[in-house]
């Protein structure tokens, strides 16, 4: 058997403050992430009756949690021209008590 966590949309709400000179500034930024997490069982195997071998397998959703939780990040951006920049950023948070974070890395336009 095993179990298996799986994640709906998450959002994030929050505010970024950026610092600096052209072209490169860094930022940091901190709201709410808001998440929903499906936890399903699936089992799986193999019953034999008569010489002849059946298998099976089956999951269900056991459990669903949702909630929100702070998140905090810092990042660095570099302006490529008036308009473009790219922006590496690190974000840190929980869900359902379980630390998480990852890295992003982006392309921004403005206009």
């Amino acid at each position: 058997m095993t179990v298996k966590a799986k994640t709906d949309n998450a959002y994030l709400l929050g505010l970024k403050f950026s610092g600096g000179s052209d072209p490169l500034s860094i930022n940091i930024k901190a709201g709410q992430l808001f998440w929903d997490v499906d936890y399903i069982a699936t089992g799986s195997g193999t019953i034999t009756y008569g010489g002849t071998a059946y298998s099976g397998s089956s999951s269900a959703k056991f459990k669903t949690v949702d909630g929100n939780d702070l998140y905090f990040g810092i990042g660095a951006s570099y302006a490529l021209s008036n308009n473009s920049s790219i922006d590496l950023g690190y974000i840190s948070s929980e869900i359902n008590n379980s630390d998480i974070s990852g890295y992003s890395l982006s392309w921004v336009r403005n206009f």
